[in-house]
């Protein structure tokens, strides 16, 4: 399973041990670079000068979660302390990382103009010193280097913040890929378990009505001879027989392997109704039909076992609801016409004394057999008092 719950951030993951050992030391140099001749300068200015560099390097830690305020009080106080030049540039670097350029456009002209008019440099002159002796050319030069500076260190912030974005983009990507590949399967395997779901209703419903049907006539005819009670029970082992292997069979497809070992048997198509109408009617069911085509060639093979499965539905279903009413088939349509299967029986006066209990699945799992082959399907009571199973295919 794909988690979906809060993460970090794929740009601020947590920086190396290395990382932080380059980034603190090159600060700590810049310290040593900025007090290299540091005889001119009193004790407690330099004594302050690096404590307010090492707090420079602490307010650092919070340069992801406040990058512009960092960013601001490390450029303010660079322009007294020289020892935090190098912290200002990380601090700049970080904030161009984020690419919101007014903020960085703000910055840097800021940080620029202070460290050319209030700036120390290694002589202890700044740029009005330039000025009021006139030395327009070093002035000109300082601003130039200066511009640089700042411009390679906003271009590689930029860089960082690129790649970082671009890290972050493929590995979203990739997780989203992820993560509709796995729905896809569940998907997959959901609409699979539906269709095993589907043929083992249908297959099993049938066959265990059957047994119920031929069970209950032992149990309530008493005037049954032995031949006939042995044909039934006959009859009730060869259903029961055939439940098991047709659920043997649905077991080997959910394990991926067929238990038996033996090739499948063809899946029962339209032209084989009749048998269906021959089980009926040999447990005591009446079963009429009314065949209006003469031939099933050029039926599509799926369309084939899906209107067997109509007739099975239906009559297992008339089996259930109305044990002691006839059921009416009916088999009409043509190439060109569709295939249109209505089976039908009058809807009963009372409830059967031991109904066989059923969950609307298999009405269910013939609509979604019709929608499969763009078929249609209606199923319910009709103004005639006659419940009504009714799908057309198309042909």
């Amino acid at each position: 399973m794909v988690d979906v719950g809060i993460r970090l951030d794929a740009r601020w993951r947590p920086v190396s041990r290395w990382g932080l050992v380059c980034r603190y030391g090159a600060s700590v140099l810049g310290w040593f670079a900025g007090f290299s001749d540091v005889s001119r300068l009193p004790w407690w200015h330099t004594t302050l000068d690096l404590v307010v560099g090492a707090a420079a390097i602490f307010v650092m830690r919070w340069r992801r979660q406040r990058p512009l305020l960092v960013c601001w009080a490390v450029v303010v106080a660079a322009i007294w302390c020289v020892s935090v030049n190098v912290v200002a540039v990380w601090a700049l670097m970080s904030l161009a990382t984020h690419r919101r350029w007014r903020q960085i456009t703000a910055v840097s002209v800021v940080g620029i103009v202070a460290a050319l008019f209030m700036g120390w440099s290694r002589d202890g002159q700044g740029a009005i010193a330039l000025i009021e002796g006139h030395r327009w050319n070093h002035l000109i030069g300082a601003i130039v280097l200066w511009v640089l500076s700042v411009g390679i260190m906003v271009a590689i912030g930029v860089s960082i913040g690129a790649r970082r974005d671009l890290v972050a983009s493929l590995e979203e990507r990739a997780e989203t890929a992820e993560r509709e590949q796995e729905l896809r399967v569940l998907a997959g395997q959901q609409a699979e378990r539906n269709r095993i779901a589907c043929e083992m209703h249908d297959v099993l419903a049938h066959r265990l009505s059957l047994i119920s049907m031929h069970a209950g006539a032992l149990s309530w005819r008493d005037d049954l001879g032995s031949e006939e009670t042995q044909q039934i029970a006959a009859t009730i082992r060869e259903n029961a027989h055939d439940s098991l292997e047709e659920l043997r069979a649905m077991l080997g497809t959910l394990r991926g392997s067929d238990i038996s070992g033996s090739p499948d048997k063809p899946q029962p198509t339209v032209a084989d109704f009749p048998q269906l109408v021959d089980e009926a009617r040999f447990g005591g069911q009446q079963v009429r039909v009314h065949q209006q085509t003469d031939s099933f060639n050029g039926l599509p093979t799926a369309v084939g076992r899906h209107a067997y499965r109509v007739i099975q539905e239906g009559l297992t279903n008339a089996r259930k609801h109305a044990p002691d009413c006839a059921v009416d088939v009916t088999i009409s349509g043509g190439p060109g016409q569709g295939l249109c299967v209505v089976v039908s029986n009058p809807l009963p006066a009372t409830a059967p004394n031991h109904p066989i209990p059923g969950s609307g699945a298999g009405l269910e799992g013939l609509r979604q057999r019709a929608e499969m082959v763009a078929g249609k399907i209606s199923a319910g009571a009709t103004n005639d008092g006659r419940f009504e199973l009714k799908v057309w295919f198309p042909w």
